[in-house]
């Protein structure tokens, strides 16, 4: 058996002092910004970029908008204001920017590109805890962007653009202003039914006048933005999503070689595919089910991952260490951030093709953890310990690798939280035709580690990790 690390034990990992954004900022969510409680309303909304339905002269405005880029203080140079209301499906925003659409810039651009630099954006932070929020913008020209923002990146490009909504927006540009009416369903955003106070952030940009505005104000010396939101009170039901979400695919493919012609007329089966004259079928079967508003459970079955976004090209420069690839498949998306340490331990995209994978995770509240086992039925080559290299060896075809991760996060205070981790990672050859596990592992790796941070003022922060 070949153990990875080479060292035999438990590997004690470095030690982390880190100096950067504090998590929570220096009090709860919304402690000195304005906060407000929308217009509960039973008609439905009309998205057209204009606020025109009669309950929106009852809705609360959004008023008081102040310059924070490129720095505080300065005077502004347009105005911004807004409404905001919500029904038993979604919350719907409605932002008014005096620019003229002659001084808009109107690029054509992807969805989830960039936010444009003539755009509005709303932070929700379902927890109210200034950890994290669901961000949401559209630009003048109507392009959609969602994202997660965590409270520990400091710099303004810092989305997690993997996170992907069902929210919807139109844009209206008039001769001395554009409006842009924003719908986001509660059934995109996990939230508990009893957490009534959330934290808000609106945000309107401007390319001619290069200055953003903010709703509630920002200490630009706390750089953690989520934490300053301004509470946003919803008290009344809300719908927290759906319950069960099944994916299933199918693929249907033929072949003959050029030489050869037609194949022979075999019938060929293993979990998940097919084959029978050349003809092939591949199926597979996603689910997702909310055990409650904060626990999600996912399942995969020969998971079809061909339509996730392709990664872009890096250059091998430096060959002491492998390329980092983001997460973009959707399983492994749900809770991610649960799954982070100090050194970044669980990387997802080591688990290459997964033909069976079963993941439980709670994301929200003071008590956080993730559980994932995932079955890889063609495991990458290591860069680092040939006994986890398959490609090689004779019948590479039959190796699978198995993954299980255990995570467990506990927030001590508003400033401080500790963490679990455990991690088993094996190689494995069943007997030819065997699903199922049995066989000795050819390799093996297990790390048991602790970490933690806490927040010592509003710019540092200690992070700690043995392991």
């Amino acid at each position: 058996m070949v153990t990875l690390p080479r060292a035999l034990g438990l590997l004690v990992g470095a030690t982390l002092l880190a100096f950067s954004a504090p998590a929570f900022g220096d009090a709860e969510v919304g402690s000195e910004a304005p906060g407000l409680t929308p217009l509960r309303i039973q008609s439905p909304v009309v998205l057209d970029g204009l606020a025109n339905e009669a309950f929106w002269a009852d809705a609360p405005a959004l008023e008081g908008f102040e310059v924070f880029e490129p720095k505080t203080g300065i005077a502004p140079r347009f105005g911004a204001r807004g409404k905001i209301a919500y029904d038993r499906e979604a919350i719907t925003i409605y932002v008014e920017v005096d620019v003229p659409s002659k001084d808009l810039f109107l690029p054509m651009a992807a969805r989830d590109s960039s936010p444009a630099p003539d755009s509005v954006m709303v932070w929700l932070d379902t927890q109210g805890l200034g950890r994290r929020a669901y961000a949401f913008s559209v630009s003048a020209a109507g392009v959609l962007f969602d994202g997660l923002r965590q409270a520990d990146v400091a710099h303004a490009s810092g989305y997690d653009r993997s996170w992907d909504s069902l929210f919807d927006a139109a844009v209206h540009r008039g001769s001395e202003r554009w409006s842009v009416e924003m719908r986001i369903p509660f059934m995109s955003l996990r939230f508990e039914p009893t957490d009534h106070r959330w934290g808000l952030h609106v945000f309107a940009s401007s390319w001619k006048h290069q200055q953003k505005m903010t709703w509630a104000r920002i200490d630009r010396d706390v750089q953690n933005r989520v934490g300053q939101a301004a509470p946003l009170l919803l008290p009344e039901e809300r719908e927290p999503g759906r319950d069960l979400e099944l994916l299933p695919s199918v693929t249907l493919s033929w072949f003959e070689t050029q030489d050869d012609g037609r194949p022979a007329c075999e019938f060929g089966s293993e979990p998940g595919s097919f084959t029978v004259c050349g003809a092939g079928l591949d199926y597979g079967l996603g689910m997702k089910w909310a055990v409650s508003p904060g626990v999600s459970l996912d399942l995969v079955l020969n998971p079809d991952f061909s339509q996730v976004e392709a990664d872009p090209a890096q250059l091998t420069v430096n060959n002491r260490f492998a390329l980092y690839l983001e997460e973009r498949r959707p399983f492994f998306l749900e809770g991610k951030d649960v799954y982070k340490t100090p050194l970044n331990l669980f990387y997802t995209r080591s688990i290459a093709a997964p033909d069976t994978a079963l993941k439980l995770t709670k994301a929200g509240g003071a008590v956080r953890y993730g559980l994932l086992y995932a079955r890889d039925a063609a495991p990458p080559d290591s860069v680092q310990d040939d006994g986890f290299s398959v490609s090689e060896r004779e019948r590479a075809e039959d190796y699978y690798a198995t993954t299980s991760v255990a995570r467990v996060q506990w927030d001590l205070s508003k400033r401080s939280n500790v963490g679990f981790i455990f991690l088993d990672r094996g190689l494995l050859r069943p007997n030819k035709g065997l699903y199922v596990e049995g066989a000795p592992r050819d390799a093996s790796n297990q790390v048991l580690g602790l970490d933690g941070q806490s927040f010592i003022t509003p710019q540092f922060k200690a992070k700690v990790g043995a392991y």
